[in-house]
């Protein structure tokens, strides 16, 4: 998977109150299973009329991570 087709399906899930999305780790090898890949973005959530609660933040988020799960099979990785 490209993180450029992992970064539309995240903008687009997080419209209207993603504002911004940046790549920031792009990680290989162990312990990750052959073939896997780990990605990590940066998630930038604003509205121009008002500041999001905690609630609309968390909301949006799990929106992005079930696109990512249902179109990917992505997953978050713990940490």
């Amino acid at each position: 998977v490209l993180a450029e087709a992992l970064a539309g399906a995240i903008r687009e899930a997080g419209a209207p109150l993603l504002a911004r999305t940046d790549l920031f780790d792009l990680f290989r090898g162990a312990p990750m299973a052959p073939g896997q890949v780990s990605m990590a973005f940066a998630l930038l959530f604003q509205a121009s009329d008002r500041t999001l609660t905690d609630g609309e933040v968390d909301a949006v988020q799990a929106k992005v991570v079930e696109v990512l799960a249902a179109r990917f099979g992505a997953r978050l990785r713990a940490g």
